[in-house]
């Protein structure tokens, strides 16, 4: 194994752009996408809708119910809320992420109404009590679960959907609507506001993480898995691959690679064959199974 280790920077800078209508999305991605081409943005960020994720009144959960992205719009205009954002980490010499902050500023400036805020900034070596003091310690290379909270108190485990989608404003919607039937599925308020983790870890492309809690309950438990299985098949149409999935779900996603009478899965079961012939070796991990417990398909 060959693991790359990068010199510790000299200090970590943060902001977030906000911009306040549904239709911003596009130009916004647009933007993003530009920064990261030209290596201005190279760190793992989110895009999300503010609106989806702020404490509800009665108004906001009536109008995420809804659907209505002119009543979320005047919404967040009320209280001044944005309707998308997305959150610019930087790292590297200080004078130098000040001026990429600015930089990034000044493109996404093109859009009307973009608000910016300023985040934390830190220099390194970060002391103790630095990062006690921080939510999510992530960003600084230091391991944690606190992004699992999302799924509630009441789980106690969770199932993980995450279909890899192209990165633009319209992949993002169409998207969004897919996941809108899990909501309206799960018994939850969806509507025009994004409610699901939407995140940049490729060079080209967005991985949406959508988590299922896993509760006692059979039933619940059950419903979570057929919707699991009919977004599986829903991206599959689009075209979203999955970037990873548990292992209840990989022979489902390997049989959507299809092309050419499962060609991907036929090849991967002769090099199986040939390496592993007694199949002792992970049987059916991702999908392929040795000779000896393979289902004939149609």
């Amino acid at each position: 194994m060959g693991i790359w280790l990068l010199p510790e920077p000299e200090a970590y800078l943060s902001g977030t752009v906000m911009v306040p209508r549904h239709g911003d999305l596009s130009p916004m991605v647009e933007i993003f996408a530009n920064l990261v081409a030209s290596e201005t943005v190279q760190a793992t960020t989110q895009v999300t809708s503010p609106l989806a994720y702020v404490p509800a009144d009665p108004e906001l959960t009536a109008l995420r119910a809804s659907g209505s992205i002119k009543g979320l719009e005047e919404y967040g205009a009320r209280k001044n809320i944005a309707y998308w954002s997305v959150s610019l980490p930087f790292y590297g010499p200080s004078k130098v992420i000040a001026a990429q902050w600015e930089y990034a500023k000044e493109k996404f400036s093109a859009i009307q109404g973009v608000r910016f805020e300023d985040g934390p900034s830190y220099r390194f070596p970060l002391s103790a009590d630095e990062v006690a003091k921080i939510a999510d310690p992530v960003p600084f290379g230091i391991p944690s679960l606190q992004m699992f909270s999302v799924i509630g108190t009441n789980a106690v485990g969770h199932l993980g959907f995450a279909p890899i989608i192209p990165m633009t404003g319209e992949a993002v919607l169409e998207s969004q609507q897919v996941f809108e039937k899990v909501y309206k599925d799960l018994g939850s308020p969806g509507g025009a506001a994004a409610s699901f983790l939407l995140f940049w870890y490729f060079g080209r492309a967005f991985v949406i993480i959508y988590l299922f809690p896993i509760v006692h309950d059979v039933e619940k438990n059950r419903k979570t898995r057929a919707i699991y299985r009919r977004l599986i098949r829903e991206s599959a149409a689009r075209g979203w691959g999955e970037y990873r999935t548990h292992t209840t779900f990989m022979g489902d996603i390997m049989n959507t690679y299809s092309f050419n009478n499962h060609a991907l899965l036929r090849l991967h079961e002769t090099l199986k064959d040939a390496l592993d012939p007694n199949g002792i070796l992970s049987p059916g991990k991702n999908g392929i199974w040795p000779k000896r417990l393979r289902k004939a398909r149609a």
